[in-house]
């Protein structure tokens, strides 16, 4: 026989993984977004282009080309790169944000995964694509923050209303010991 919370746990855990699901994909739609507003705003060099079009060719020797030019590029574009942070840290920050909403209970759960993939999705784009150091160190630095603010935000503090688990020792008798 199943414990009685047992269909409450598994309805929260599919609950939650949908709420993940969902979050990444408005992270990646919000990010995707952004960084469409940001390339108008500030549109990449030519170079920038040819090399994104190559970044993804089969022959390693064009691949190194694209990568020479985005080590050669990028540092001319600092404007942009803080951009792209910005793009990054807000995307996280929605979908993280949307996935705790989605939480019946605001778990810090969906936020993670959230969170956690869009990582992964940074530091495979920092591998794939030479950026400067400072890039890295704070585009990499920024998603955790970004989905615990987001978790902060939308989970629910302490309640005055709540009772203490624990109430005060009020006993004001004292024990002697012989």
């Amino acid at each position: 026989r199943l414990p009685a919370n047992f269909a409450d746990k598994d309805t929260t855990m599919l609950r939650n993984g949908l709420a993940a699901l969902v979050g990444v994909i408005a992270a990646v739609i919000l990010t995707m977004i952004l960084q469409l507003v940001v390339h108008s705003i500030d549109p990449p060099s030519r170079e920038l282009n040819d090399a994104i079009g190559k970044i993804y060719d089969q022959d390693p020797a064009v691949i190194e080309e694209a990568r020479e030019i985005f080590a050669r590029e990028l540092p001319k574009h600092p404007l942009q790169l803080v951009l792209v942070i910005a793009t990054h840290a807000a995307g996280t920050f929605f979908g993280s944000f949307t996935a705790v909403r989605i939480s019946r209970e605001a778990h810090i759960i969906p936020a993670s995964i959230v969170a956690g993939l869009m990582l992964l999705r940074g530091v495979s784009t920092v591998m794939l694509i030479p950026h400067p150091a400072w890039f890295n160190a704070v585009d990499l630095l920024l998603y955790i923050p970004a989905a615990l603010l987001a978790w902060k935000l939308v989970s629910p503090g302490p309640s005055h209303n709540e009772v203490d688990p624990v109430p005060p020792n009020n006993d004001h008798s004292t024990t002697t010991t012989t």
